[in-house]
């Protein structure tokens, strides 16, 4: 029923279990060798999470050492506001980079080397994560992520009744790795719990459950009043009446650290009132108060938020003045907190936007959001050039965290007042900004029109570094166009931008550029300017010029079916955006990694990313769009029933996305879905009325795939002119068997089948393998149909074990793969199952042929890629 907690403390109630697996979670943290781990302790406000930490650490192992940080409830929470707790634990240089406001980018490294370092393991706690900074939530994803070869056990602990669904914690948390992570949820006490607690206290327990709930604070709290007859009905009046019982010098005490959510030093006391450092005693003894070191903190937030409550209007800013006066060196996150609690327009107006620097800077960029909004809200007043800079501002960074109504609107306001003070460059820049956001929004006509407009301000102004980054938005809105308009308006942008050494205009060109050329064509030199404009970006510190580049690698290895390069520059350029908050560069990357999953036939993981996709909240109407199709594409191939009407609205022109993702065009996938549905006329229309703007471009895969489907309609007049993708290449020559292993070769074994459907029947037999392996039924029931028009003999369906694995493989097959895998040769194999050689060389060349492999070489490779047991 009970456990003690550190000597000299109250023991506690209930928490044997959950003391026992923390007790056991930190032993086996300890032992020598040990890998690192994670610990998630959660429960409500009150619950105890603290308690049963400073129990456990009573007890630990003597090996262990202890780092404990604490997350504060600002308006804009410091950045990396934990590890300031930290400091005196961490090594000098790395202390420095910490309390001089580095970067967590720059902290991450030195934070590792440091944990890589040590010999003594390390439980490194945050507490009350659910108001971490986001610097501190990705330095807590960038550890989560390498926790198992470091000598740490990390331990978040936080308020789970005051994390939302989009609270960005959950991304923290869904990053850790499960097997090295413990869950340890505390519930509040039971009723035998409290009537426990209320005994010890000496007191009644009658109607104490019910009023508190069995929260170990309320109930502590509500117990410390020294009469049951004025058991309040709430915590705030508990926590009142506690403190209604101190001298009037402790009260003032407890007003002024009140609205203070981070600890209060004891000089800035003094500053306020010198008298007030008297009642810290007091204090301490009341259980409202604690110290550390030179500063102090209510021992629980709930009871800060108590006392801050009760203040009278005019109490709570006088203090908030009096804080923000003796606190002139802090931080501008804490000083516009006070500004702001203090009601003083103007200081909030010089303070907000510095607060909002530093946080964008530690890639908070949500914050920084919020931090401009309140600038604006007291800038009615000011110089118009003060708030267009401000609404500038703003909107940069509500584009990143994907809230782009906000953004739109920040940015038409800032033009309004450019225009109205005869601003023409600054109108003419907000206007190219404005064409980019309405490019990110799907709508690159209207940005064309604003894009030219910018420009017509700037020609006559002779200022060539703004002209060349409307030239470079000018060709950035082109490149989903059939012309070479980007190119040209790239090539403007470049030589402008060198011209005057711009080199942020220069990378956004020089990406644009590659993007034009390798639409054509998979140049090394295209593939060169995108690399370049990365490298600039990564290294200048261009963060959103950095996610730009990194989509249109990836958007273009998908494109020219380099998966493997198209997954990693995912994983590089997912950890990149996710560390700085770029919600909308995050989304549409996902999206383009599931699409890639899709090509390699992860259909099964593909399905899951969108469908998570979609629970999003503020997921924008063309990622929306693009996610749809892209389940449905999946659900087509499966043959579901609900992708049988969205496709056939997509056929009549009703659906889809809009406008089409260039790295998935949607001419293919529609000429499929009608083949699938039976629609041969609609095919015939899809491909003729794609035919001519795919050879005025000259793409070599999407002309290729659409000149395959004039094949397969047997209306292909002529081969089309050099330059079209090797694998469709094969199939328009006839050399079925050379493009399904091409296909197979880059990991897409849908496209080798549908290679091989017009085929001989051995053609066909191998086709329907592909197509049941990937779970594909309505081609492997084509699949069927053509081979009973031959006369073949239509090999059975699969049985169940084969439904289950994720290649479509037998058992034996299977096995035959791990053998494979080892080396084996086909004599070892066969004195191991018993039978000839020859006949184990029949079953090896069938399963290269099933999973699309040209050598026995390539099997180990399916194992890495999809293990048994795994989709």
């Amino acid at each position: 029923m009970q456990h003690c907690a550190a000597p000299g403390a109250p023991p506690l109630i209930e928490r044997e279990m959950p003391l026992t697996q923390l007790a056991t979670w930190l032993r086996q943290l300890a032992a020598p060798g040990a890998a690192g781990r994670c610990l998630l302790l959660h429960g409500e406000a009150g619950v105890g999470k603290t308690s049963l930490l400073n129990a456990a650490r009573a007890a630990a192992p003597a090996r262990l050492d202890w780092l404990v940080g604490w997350c504060e409830p600002l308006l804009s929470p410091t950045p990396l506001g934990p590890l300031l707790d930290m400091l005196d634990g961490l090594p000098p240089g790395l202390a420095a980079l910490v309390q001089r406001g580095h970067r967590v980018q720059d902290v991450m490294p030195e934070l590792l080397a440091w944990l890589r370092q040590r010999r003594t393991p390390l439980v490194l706690v945050v507490d009350d994560a659910q108001w971490a900074d986001h610097a501190s939530l990705d330095l807590l994803r960038f550890l989560g992520r390498r926790i198992e070869g470091l000598p740490l056990g990390l331990v978040l602990s936080y308020r789970d009744d005051e994390l939302p669904p989009e609270h960005p914690l959950h991304v923290v948390i869904a990053g850790l790795p499960p097997a090295a992570t413990l869950r340890l949820p505390l519930v509040p006490l039971s009723a035998k719990g409290v009537e426990l607690a209320a005994r010890r206290a000496g007191r009644s327990p009658r109607g104490l459950h019910r009023l508190t709930q069995g929260n170990p604070f309320f109930i502590t709290e509500l117990l410390g009043g020294e009469s049951s007859q004025a058991l309040p009905a709430s915590v705030r009046d508990a926590v009142l009446a506690r403190a209604q019982r101190l001298a009037p010098t402790a009260r003032r005490l407890l007003d002024a650290a009140s609205v203070s959510p981070v600890p209060l030093e004891r000089q800035v006391l003094a500053a306020i009132d010198a008298d007030l450092l008297d009642a810290l005693d007091e204090c301490a003894a009341s259980g409202l108060l604690t110290s550390s070191g030179d500063t102090i903190v209510f021992r629980h937030e709930l009871a800060r938020r108590s006392i801050e409550s009760a203040l009278a209007d005019g109490r709570r800013r006088t203090l908030h003045r009096q804080l923000l006066q003796a606190l002139p060196e802090a931080s501008a996150t804490r000083r516009v907190h006070h500004a702001e609690g203090a009601g003083l327009d103007t200081e909030v107006l010089q303070l907000a936007p510095q607060a909002a620097a530093d946080t964008a800077r530690a890639a908070a960029h949500r914050q920084a959001a919020a931090l401009y909004t309140m600038a604006l809200e007291r800038s009615a007043h000011a110089p118009p050039a003060l708030r267009a800079a401000l609404l500038t501002d703003q909107a940069e960074q509500c584009e990143l965290i994907a809230e782009l109504d906000r953004a739109q609107a920040a940015r038409e306001q800032a033009i309004t007042l450019h225009r109205d003070s005869g601003d023409a460059v600054g109108a003419a820049l907000g206007l190219a900004r404005l064409a980019r956001l309405l490019w990110l929004r799907g709508d690159p006509a209207g940005g064309k029109r604003l894009a030219a407009e910018a420009i017509s301000l700037l020609e006559p102004l002779g200022r060539p570094r703004e002209l060349a980054r409307a030239y470079a938005v000018m060709a950035q809105l082109h490149l989903l166009d059939p012309s070479r308009a980007a190119e040209d308006w790239g090539r403007r942008a470049l030589a402008l931008a060198e011209a005057s050494r711009d080199d942020e205009t220069l990378a956004h060109a020089l990406n644009t550029v590659g993007s034009e050329e390798l639409v054509r064509a998979d140049r090394a030199d295209a593939w060169g300017r995108l690399e370049r404009s990365l490298r600039m970006s990564l290294d200048r510190g261009w963060p959103e010029q950095a996610a730009r580049a990194y989509m249109n690698l990836i958007a273009h290895a998908l494109v020219h079916r380099h998966a493997e390069r198209a997954a990693q520059l995912c994983d590089e350029a997912l950890a990149y955006c996710e560390a700085r908050d770029f919600e909308l560069y995050a989304t549409r990357i996902r999206i383009r990694r599931a699409f890639g999953r899709i090509e390699t036939g992860e259909w099964a993981r593909a399905d899951d990313e969108l469908a998570a996709l979609l629970e999003q909240p503020g997921l924008l109407p063309i990622d929306r769009a693009q996610c749809e199709q892209h389940r449905m594409r999946i659900a087509l191939r499966r043959g579901q029933a609900a992708a049988r009407g969205y496709w056939s609205q997509v056929l009549a022109g009703r659906r889809g996305p809009d406008p089409a993702p260039w790295y998935a065009p949607p001419a293919p996938a529609a000429a499929e879905a009608a083949w699938l549905l039976g629609r041969r006329d609609e095919l015939r229309r899809i491909v003729d009325s794609a035919w001519g703007a795919a050879s005025a471009t000259g793409e070599p895969w999407r002309c290729g795939q659409l000149a395959v489907w004039r094949r397969r309609l047997g209306a292909l007049d002529a081969l089309p002119p050099d330059g079209v993708a090797a694998p469709c290449a094969a199939e328009l020559q006839g050399r079925l068997d050379d493009a399904a292993a091409a296909w197979s070769a880059l990991g897409n074994r849908y496209e080798a089948a549908l290679a091989l459907l017009g085929g001989d029947s051995a053609q066909l037999e191998r086709a329907l393998a592909l197509f049941e392996a990937l779970g594909a039924a309505p081609a492997a029931a084509l699949a069927r149909r053509r081979l009973r028009e031959l006369g073949a003999t239509v090999p059975r369906g699969r049985a169940k074990a084969t439904r289950a694995d994720p290649l479509g493989l037998t058992p034996r097959e299977r096995a035959l793969v791990g053998h494979l895998a080892q080396g084996l040769s086909d004599r070892a194999i066969a004195a191991l199952w018993h039978r000839s050689p020859r006949t184990v060389e029949h079953h090896v060349a069938h399963l290269l042929a099933k999973l699309g492999l040209s050598s026995r070489g390539e099997v180990a490779q399916i194992l890495v890629r999809s293990p048994a047991g795994t989709g």
